[in-house]
């Protein structure tokens, strides 16, 4: 980033995030957006964002789903070594001591869905694939309404938390 000499760039350092040069509470916040996926050691970099940071906005795509088996080339292709559902995210950071403010789950706009069918995989525009992708977003939008929380978590393609750190950590035993 630093090559590309941006006038509104003030500094940009490389550092493994497993050791972070900056002393504790250094930050009030940290946004992790769709990084934890990539991590190999999650726990660890959990443990220095909450060192260094007071809050925590984490994003991760909500990969594991109903035939998770027939798209595993294509996760592995994009370095998501890690899947998380909602409550495997939750589990993990309030395992590690975060306390959880707020959470939300979020499914990809039509917009987007069209700009990554058209665009990046260069597919045909048709009214019947447009149809398509409008019909399913309002469906799962409508179903997630009256179906609740489950249904809506099922059909999410994110999930974001915000985090508070905290001295305390989950007691097994």
């Amino acid at each position: 980033i630093l090559n590309r000499k941006l006038k509104l760039l003030k500094t940009a350092q490389t550092f493994d995030g497993y050791k972070l040069p900056f002393e504790d509470n250094s930050f009030d916040l940290i946004i992790l957006a769709h990084v934890l996926e990539h991590v190999e050691h999650e726990r660890l970099l959990l443990r220095e964002l909450k060192r260094v940071a007071k809050h925590v906005v984490i994003e991760v795509p909500k990969d594991y789903r109903f035939g998770i088996d027939k798209r595993m080339k294509h996760f592995l292709d994009y370095g998501h070594i890690n899947m998380y559902t909602p409550t495997s995210l939750r589990f993990l950071l309030k395992s590690e001591g975060f306390e959880i403010l707020a959470d939300k789950i979020s499914m990809t706009s039509p917009e987007t869905v069209k700009f990554n069918e058209f665009v990046n995989k260069k597919q045909p525009k048709s009214f019947a694939k447009n149809l398509k992708i409008e019909s399913e977003y309002f469906i799962k939008k409508t179903l997630g309404l009256f179906l609740g929380k489950n249904k809506r978590e099922q059909f999410a393609n994110a999930y974001t938390v915000l985090t508070k750190t905290s001295d305390s950590n989950l007691h097994i035993f």
